[in-house]
């Protein structure tokens, strides 16, 4: 009897959908496009990495999207864009992964909006933030992957049009950004349908025709961010 029952209770438990929203909280303030204070709780999107809108040192690791002026700028119109999605008061399910917090302390998450949608997912597919993949949270990181290759190939957000970069204003040059890289970061880094990071260095058989989602300055940096060199 007791084995009938337990077998019973393994079948009930495996048929039962599987629990993916832990718990709501209420959005108070976004600090940057992929983190925001929620009922007391700093969040940190999983998955997507936002362009920095505050100078620190993770702007060094931004350096692909161009100079400091650049990636505050970019920056700045990504904040923008998340406190459309969630301004103040806005309530949102927190969903967790295998890692529930980082080295800082903060909530790693994936976010879903009231409507329905996933935040992160929205983000990176209207274009205003790059894949940060970072084991072993990868539930969706395929469904991140398929948003943000239609972000480039639609010129969504950031990555605008070939023909209408993104204009940049500082106070002394107009820098543009858009499927071009700089003299100083030469070498292009591109994610194909397959997943595949591979970068093209000038001169090679692709060089020209390749739209960069990623710039580098030397292959050494390339290949510490996962892209292996093409063919030809």
């Amino acid at each position: 009897m007791k084995k009938t029952k337990l077998f019973f209770l393994i079948l009930l438990f495996s048929l039962l959908p599987q629990i993916t929203h832990a718990y709501q909280c209420v959005v108070e303030k976004v600090y940057d496009g992929d983190t925001f204070l929620c009922s007391g709780e700093k969040i940190r999107l999983i998955g997507i990495d936002t362009p920095e809108s505050s100078l620190n040192h993770h702007i060094e690791k931004q350096r692909s999207l161009g100079d400091t002026k650049t990636i505050l700028e970019l920056g700045r119109r990504a904040k923008k864009f998340t406190q459309s999605l969630i301004p103040v008061g806005t309530k949102v399910e927190i969903e967790l992964d295998v890692q529930p917090k980082d080295k800082y302390g903060r909530t790693l998450a994936y976010v879903w909006l009231p409507d329905g949608r996933m935040l992160n997912e929205v983000i990176v597919r209207e274009g205003y933030a790059m894949l940060l993949t970072i084991p072993p949270n990868v539930k969706y990181e395929e469904r991140l992957r398929k948003a943000y290759r239609y972000a480039v190939e639609n010129g969504k957000g950031l990555w605008g049009e070939t023909e209408s970069q993104l204009q940049v204003e500082s106070s002394s040059q107009t820098q543009s950004y858009g499927f071009s890289c700089s003299p100083e970061r030469p070498i292009k880094g591109n994610i194909n349908r397959r997943g595949e990071r591979i970068y093209h260095v000038p001169g090679s058989a692709f060089y020209d025709r390749t739209k960069p989602e990623r710039c580098f300055a030397t292959e050494e940096e390339a290949q510490r961010e996962g892209f292996r060199k093409a063919g030809r």
